[in-house]
C-alpha cells in the first residue's frame, strides 16, 4: 500500500490554512463550506497533473481501491476513476461535497462525510485501501492529534506500507544538503533541545504532543555534556571536596 501526502504552498488550501489554523472559533470545515464555490473554482482551475507532477511517479498502477481524503471539488478522485480506479472520496465540509458530486458525477467515486482523525465513517465501510491519498490536508490535523490520524491510517492498509513520502518536506532536506534526515529525528532534537534549554517537563510533554511521560523522556533525553558535569559534581564543589559520611553497622557479641 502506498501511503501520499501532497502540499502545495501556492495551493487554495494553503493559502486557508493561514486564516484557519489556531483560530478556536472557526472551524476548518465551516470555512469551506462558506468558501465553496470559489475554492472549487480555484481547484478546478489547474489539472491533477498540474497540481501533483512531483509525487505522481509515486502513485502505483494499478492503485486498485483508492481513498481520498480531503477530496474537496473531487478533482483527484475524478482523476483516479477516469483511470479505471475505485475511489472512496472523504470530505467533511457538506456544501463541498455536493459541489464536487455535481462536478463528478462517477459511479466508481463514493462519497463519504468523514475527517481525520478518527475516520469514523470510513472505518465502518471495513474497506482497506490500494493507495490513501492525502491532498493539503495533513496541515489541518492538530500536532496533538496527528499520531492518532496516521495510526487510524494504517488501519486501513491492504498490505504493509512499502512507502510514505511528504514532496515538500524531500525538498526542503535535497536543499539543505541532509537527505538522510527524517522528520522522525526533528522531533528527537526538538525535545532535546527544549531540555536544554530549561523548558520544564510539562511544557515539553504538551510542545511534543504526549500523552505519555516515558515517551517525553524518550525524546528529550539529557546532554551528554549536562551529564559529565552532573557526575563530577560528585568529585568536587569548587575548592572544596564534598564530605561524606559512612555509617557502619557494629556487631554486638
Amino acid at each position: 500500500m502506498a501511503l501520499v501526502l501532497g502540499h502545495n504552498r501556492n495551493s487554495p488550501e494553503s493559502q486557508l490554512q493561514t486564516r484557519t489554523m489556531g483560530t478556536e472559533n472557526i472551524k476548518t470545515t465551516g470555512v469551506y463550506d462558506r468558501e465553496a464555490e470559489s475554492l472549487a473554482a480555484s481547484y478546478e482551475s489547474k489539472s491533477f497533473e498540474e497540481v501533483h507532477s512531483g509525487v505522481l511517479d509515486l502513485v502505483p498502477e494499478p492503485a486498485g481501491l483508492v481513498l481520498d481524503i480531503g477530496a474537496g471539488s473531487g478533482r483527484d478522485a475524478a482523476w483516479f476513476a477516469d483511470h479505471e480506479q475505485e475511489v472512496i472520496a472523504v470530505e467533511p465540509a457538506g456544501r463541498m461535497r455536493d459541489i464536487a458530486k455535481s462536478l463528478h458525477p462517477d459511479s466508481r467515486i463514493r462519497w463519504l462525510d468523514d475527517q481525520l482523525p478518527a475516520l469514523t465513517n470510513v472505518f465502518r465501510t471495513g474497506l482497506t485501501f490500494d493507495l490513501i491519498w492525502l491532498s493539503a490536508v495533513w496541515m489541518h490535523v492538530p500536532p496533538t492529534s496527528r499520531e492518532r490520524a496516521f495510526r487510524k491510517l494504517v488501519t486501513f492498509r491492504k498490505k504493509p506500507i512499502d512507502h510514505m513520502s511528504n514532496s515538500g518536506w524531500r525538498r526542503t532536506r535535497q536543499k539543505a544538503g541532509l537527505p538522510q534526515v527524517r522528520v522522525h529525528d526533528l522531533k528527537h532534537t526538538f525535545g532535546r533541545r527544549l531540555r536544554a534549554a530549561g523548558v520544564s517537563f510539562e511544557d515539553r510533554q504538551d510542545l511534543l504532543g504526549h500523552r505519555s511521560g516515558r515517551m517525553t523522556t524518550h525524546y528529550s533525553a539529557a546532554e551528554l555534556t549536562r551529564l559529565i558535569v552532573a557526575a563530577n559534581t560528585v568529585c568536587s564543589r569548587g575548592d572544596k571536596k564534598p564530605e561524606l559520611v559512612v555509617l557502619r553497622r557494629l556487631s554486638v557479641s
